[in-house]
């Protein structure tokens, strides 16, 4: 893989698949630009990554397990930009158990904050009823 890569999206989403790749030099830079989609990145086992950027209407994960990694490990430097469309780097291989249940214990916490914050939706919803209700009845 060269050491600087450019690619170009304005519609529809990429999925980089560098499980395969050789890094030709220690850091190997990916310019990710996109104005509709998503980018989906796998990573081979033994590279170190660092995203930079930023997307408007779009998130940026990471979920690559670096550890047990030398300081002379190569590096993927991706830097994305994008308007619609988030970034999702992973890595190719199966992430250790304790790094996997991290991750899935993040999950169950942010399922719970969106069901809170549902159930306040809900609550809210019901009250401006009732009051909704309240006026009319105050009317006739």
């Amino acid at each position: 893989m060269p050491e600087r890569n450019l690619h170009i999206s304005l519609l529809g989403g990429v999925d980089w698949d560098l499980t395969q790749a050789e890094l030709s030099a220690p850091v190997v830079t990916l310019h990710q630009y996109s104005l509709v989609g998503g980018t989906s990145i796998a990573v081979p086992p033994g590279v170190r990554v660092e995203a930079l950027g930023f997307g408007i209407l779009g998130g940026r994960s990471v979920a690559v397990d670096e550890r047990g990694l030398g300081p002379n490990a190569p590096v993927l430097r991706v830097v994305s930009f994008s308007v619609i469309g988030g970034i999702h780097i992973r890595s190719s291989r199966r992430l250790s158990r304790d790094y996997e249940a991290a991750l899935m214990a993040r999950e169950e916490r942010r399922a719970a904050r969106r069901m809170v914050r549902e159930g306040l939706r809900e609550s809210r919803r019901e009250l401006r009823r009732e009051l909704r209700s309240q006026r009319r009845a105050r009317r006739y």
